[in-house]
């Protein structure tokens, strides 16, 4: 599926048209029609009516709910950065201090195998 996309891509070919059969309603092919065909008809009309009315629902909800859920998500964003931000600058200030202590340390070792080498010649 996946190189049938990339060859469309690489052929310039536009996307193809959404099919919207599914959320149709049509009515029997046959005139007068099947009792099977109408019960199909039905299912397919009460599919729809439910998926419609979710649809309601969830653009309500949105509507009630949705722009206090987007504060609450950028608050909540804004302070998982601070603390990101802090926690670097903690490892930040532990990295200068172990490289003072690491050159304190290597400037003193340093003292004494100079001092070791002149007593040596």
């Amino acid at each position: 599926m996946l190189a049938a996309e990339l060859a469309r891509v690489e052929a310039h070919q536009p996307l193809p048209p959404l099919d919207t059969i599914r959320y149709q309603l049509p009515a029997p092919t046959t005139t007068p029609g099947t009792d099977d065909e109408w019960q199909a008809a039905l299912r397919n009309a009460h599919a729809q009516l439910e998926h419609q009315r979710i649809r309601h629902t969830n653009l309500a909800l949105l509507q009630s709910y949705g722009a206090n859920a987007w504060r609450i998500h950028n608050y909540r964003l804004e302070e998982a950065a601070k603390q990101a931000e802090k926690t670097l600058e903690e490892l930040k200030e532990k990295m200068v201090e172990l490289n003072r202590e690491r050159k304190n340390t290597q400037t003193g070792y340093g003292a004494q195998l100079t001092a070791l080498e002149t007593r040596w010649t």
